[in-house]
């Protein structure tokens, strides 16, 4: 009977090299956790902020988007805003994951993290548009108003 070995096949003199990539790995997982992406929606509205790993950090909704005439365009916002940034993150784990596993190969450019210190706080972002007190506004009350109701 033939024994196939199976370290030999893939060009590895001995387990050893597994087991430093799997350590590898492990280690740059952590390095992952601690590295910050930001995607920004189009309209500028929605910024999300994810880890490494692609898990969400932070999301900032402009005061403006939600007071707009289309509250609804949030949502899909912060979604292109939360893809933007895992695609990022994604770039760069598949980069640093190709040159743990095939180290001096031509991997694409990887996308940067962002510098969390140099991310915009919601305080140093553009102010919309002054807010009113309730018995000041001009807008219509829809308050009680069902509109998925069919008249």
């Amino acid at each position: 009977m033939m024994t196939v070995d199976i370290f030999k096949m893939l060009g590895i003199s001995d387990g050893s090299e597994v087991a430093a990539s799997r350590r590898r790995l492990v280690e740059l997982d952590a390095e992952l956790a601690e590295l910050r992406f930001r995607g920004v929606s189009r309209d500028n509205s929605v910024t999300a902020i994810v880890d490494g790993r692609g898990a969400i950090v932070e999301i900032v909704v402009r005061d403006a988007a939600l007071r707009s005439a289309h509250p609804e365009l949030v949502g899909p916002a912060v979604v292109e805003a939360v893809n933007q940034a895992r695609a990022g993150a994604g770039q760069r784990a598949n980069a640093a994951v190709q040159e743990v596993l095939h180290p001096g190969s031509t991997a694409p450019a990887a996308t940067a993290p962002v510098n969390v210190s140099q991310r915009p706080s919601v305080a140093t972002q553009e102010p919309g548009p002054a807010r009113t007190s309730r018995g000041q506004s001009d807008d219509d009350d829809f308050g009680d108003y069902d509109f998925l109701a069919l008249e």
